[in-house]
């Protein structure tokens, strides 16, 4: 699933969807990984109270685990820092202590802490350099995306079927986890399908797509012209794509 936990558990209070079957969802790719299954059965709980003495930091790390278009729980990602965290530990304080031991021992211990400690930060900071990265690629994909939307709604496809064959083609990877997001709202939330995009909109890294499906969902709501509009931003659209070329 590429819905967050959290965001799910908030949505289902205002709902009134079981939490039982979203968590079940949301954590049914994950049991089919090896590394977050081995992590979260050593180290969940450790990861829940440092959930629970660290909210506001832990909510950040999911808001950009979401931001990145990373499919994973920030338990789940906290389980692998500490698993990761541990290993790295015991590995280097040994390759430290056969390296140094005519030195002396805590020269290995040393070694330990600084890999530990490295892989700590590069961990934390990675879901924000994936954020970035993927705010990139979709400010790339946006000018064809908007192209591909308006040649779908000219061929009268609903909305819903334009968003499942968006998520299904291979051209647009950083997008697709915006349409798989959408099409999970609308199936399992049974949100409509202009809701559904305002919320994807939310977990969305790049502004300028953020606007656009913001602006497609209006449309929607208003019951104005899809055509129209998609029309409208494909001049604009190619109009600003020549424009940075030409610089």
């Amino acid at each position: 699933m590429n819905i967050g936990w959290k965001e799910k558990q908030k949505l289902a209070e205002e709902l009134k969807v079981d939490k039982d079957h979203l968590k079940r969802n949301v954590q049914k790719e994950e049991k089919q990984k090896i590394l977050p299954r081995i992590a979260n059965k050593i180290f969940s709980s450790a990861s829940q109270a440092i959930e629970r003495i660290f909210p506001n930091l832990t909510n950040r790390l999911q808001q950009n685990i979401l931001l990145g278009g990373m499919n994973m729980l920030s338990l789940s990602y906290l389980s692998i820092l500490i698993l990761i965290a541990f290993v790295l530990l015991f590995i280097g304080t040994a390759i430290g202590v056969l390296l140094f031991y005519t030195y002396s021992l805590w020269y290995g211990f040393l070694l330990g802490i600084i890999l530990s400690m490295t892989a700590i930060l590069t961990l934390c900071i990675y879901p924000f350099i994936a954020k970035k990265r993927r705010e990139k690629e979709l400010n790339e994909e946006l000018p064809f995306i908007i192209n591909h939307c308006k040649a779908l709604a000219n061929l009268n496809l609903k909305p819903r079927a334009i968003w499942e064959v968006l998520a299904h083609t291979k051209y647009y990877p950083a997008f697709q986890k915006d349409c798989k997001r959408i099409l999970n709202y609308t199936s399992l939330l049974n949100l409509s399908i202009s809701e559904s995009i305002k919320k994807a909109a939310e977990g969305n890294p790049s502004k300028k797509t953020k606007e656009f499906l913001l602006d497609l969902a209006q449309t929607l709501e208003e019951k104005k012209s899809l055509k129209r509009m998609l029309d409208d931003k494909t001049k604009e659209s190619i109009m600003q794509y020549k424009r940075k070329k030409n610089l």
